[in-house]
């Protein structure tokens, strides 16, 4: 078996690990990488060229394919092919999801700019695109791959790219991911995270289609419902969500931390200085200009801290006001940009709620907590929301359970709140496909027109459902999803947070276990054992 691994400076001893394991288990197997490592990470790279347990037969470094593919011709005949065969027919729908090559579509946040940014014009973008594929194509035909493992949420178009080979070679797209659900993870197929075959599962249950203990599953729900707010998710375990309702920060401590990342972000500066100056895709343009971006960002950071975690700022909603509830979401990030490409804008979307909700309605909204450690926004992110007469921004500190539990409906993009409102028995109107849409205990938005229209039929059509109704379907879900998935040792470490070598080494070994039943499940293991090569089979 030939196995291709996607390397980041996050996740390459969880991978090499899991990569071990799979020698273990199929000896005869080889190994190859994709590496991807910002600056600063070489230690990524070094690690698996110096390491002596596996013999990769080759490590490319990403970065280097893109400068390569951005000197290329572009291919129009490969990218109105490739255009073709996507469901939406739109290429740029793909590249706005990019970090960097779509840098022209992030909303709402301050963003550190690279060379690619700079390079980011239609033709560049093009001719990166089919360069890319070429390449990314002939790395899975020269060496004949039968398994890939992506690395977990990527920011960057090869993500589409590998998708669409894999699909085009019938090589199963699989994406570790959580549940939302606890600690328990599963497998994707596709780049919006979806489990075909959970769902699959879930109807068959649900309609009687073969027989299941449901017992586990009743307890997990019982678990669920009754603690809400502390454990249903790991993310609330991150400390960020216990700092925003339990820290506050003074003037002059914010006023200390800015000058602090200022220094900072000049030492930085001048640290990669040799790399701004080469022509290395992940330098920056040397200029004075950047400089005072990464100085805006670095101090923005604390400032933003600063201001939202002062008592009193937002407003509570009133005890009875009826109002819909909508959690920002982080940006960029994968659940943006990759789950949501059409929705990044969110002042779009907390606008487009404003002009549907009911009259006697507000909307509110509320920052997501990990906007102090990962992302800026611009102030006049949060001015804009201000000035729409009927929506309000809520206290970060206010829990999201006690919003959801007095809330008349919830709208989201995608995570973990949708679920959570479904769980209270809250209406839930998503703007893209999720995991729990299989349910039917929420809608799908479908068009602006008629979106007022669609919040009340969704609120009356909630209501019709019986409570027993709800309970089964969430149970019948929950044992689809405990039968197809996994608890990682080191939940935390698996999703790459910082940890010890030994918790990586465990959770690389954990996502080899996991993935022979998901194989022997999609019926690829015994596929790839007993058949022809890739080549063979294209």
């Amino acid at each position: 078996m030939n196995i291709l691994l996607e390397f980041t400076t996050h996740n390459y001893r969880t991978y090499h690990s899991a990569a071990r394991r799979l020698k273990e288990l199929f000896p005869e197997s080889r190994f190859a990488g994709l590496v991807g490592f910002a600056p600063g990470g070489d230690h990524a790279y070094e690690f698996l060229k110096n390491q002596t347990d596996i013999q990769y037969e080759f490590l490319v470094l990403r970065h280097e394919l893109t400068k390569q593919a951005l000197g290329d011709e572009i291919d129009l005949d490969l990218l109105k092919s490739f255009e073709e065969r996507l469901s939406h027919k739109s290429l740029w729908r793909l590249v706005s999801a990019d970090r960097q090559w779509g840098f022209a579509y992030v909303h709402g946040a301050y963003t550190k700019k690279t060379r690619v940014t700079d390079y980011a014009n239609r033709e560049n973008i093009l001719r990166t695109f089919s360069g890319l594929y070429k390449r990314l194509a002939k790395i899975f035909d020269d060496f004949s791959v039968d398994l890939f493992l992506p690395a977990m949420c990527i920011g960057s178009i090869d993500v589409y790219i590998l998708e669409e080979i894999c699909r085009e070679r019938k090589i199963p797209y699989i994406a570790a991911n959580t549940a939302r659900v606890k600690d328990y993870f599963i497998f994707a197929s596709d780049v919006t995270m979806m489990s075909p075959h959970i769902d699959q599962a879930y109807q068959q249950i649900l309609h009687g289609e073969r027989t299941v203990d449901l017992k586990p599953a009743q307890a997990l729900y019982r678990e669920l419902v009754g603690s809400l707010g502390a454990n249903l998710h790991m993310d609330q375990q991150h400390p960020v969500h216990q700092m925003v309702r339990r820290e506050t920060v003074s003037w002059p401590g914010m006023i200390f931390a800015c000058a602090r990342a200022t220094a900072g972000a000049i030492r930085d500066w001048i640290r990669k200085a040799p790399l701004n100056r080469s022509d290395d895709l992940r330098g920056q343009s040397y200029r004075l200009s950047t400089l005072l971006d990464n100085i805006r960002l670095a101090a923005g950071m604390p400032y933003q801290k600063y201001r939202f975690m002062r008592p009193g700022i937002g407003e509570r909603p009133e005890p009875g006001e009826k109002y819909i509830y909508y959690p920002l979401h982080v940006n960029p990030e994968y659940s943006t940009n990759f789950q949501g490409t059409l929705w990044m804008n969110q002042l779009y979307t907390i606008e487009l709620l404003s002009k549907s909700v009911p009259h006697d309605w507000t909307v509110c909204v509320k920052e997501h907590p990990a906007m102090f450690i990962a992302r800026v926004r611009p102030q006049a992110f949060y001015d804009k929301i201000k000035q729409f007469p009927n929506v309000r921004m809520v206290p970060v500190s206010m829990a999201g359970e006690e919003l959801i539990k007095s809330a008349q409906m919830v709208a989201v993009v995608t995570g973990t709140t949708g679920w959570e409102a479904i769980l209270h028995g809250k209406p839930v109107i998503s703007f893209v496909d999720n995991y729990f849409d299989v349910m039917g205990l929420s809608v799908r938005f479908s068009n602006v027109r008629t979106f007022p229209l669609e919040i009340r039929d969704e609120i009356k059509r909630v209501s019709n459902i019986s409570q027993q109704e709800r309970e089964h379907r969430i149970t019948c879900y929950l044992a689809a999803l405990l039968e197809h998935s996994f608890i990682p040792t080191h939940p935390m470490q698996f999703c790459n947070e910082p940890g010890t070598p030994e918790q990586y080494e465990i959770s690389g070994r954990d996502l080899a276990d996991a993935l022979i039943p998901y194989l022997q499940h999609i019926g690829y293991l015994q596929k790839i054992e007993d058949g022809p090569s890739v080549l063979s089979r294209k």
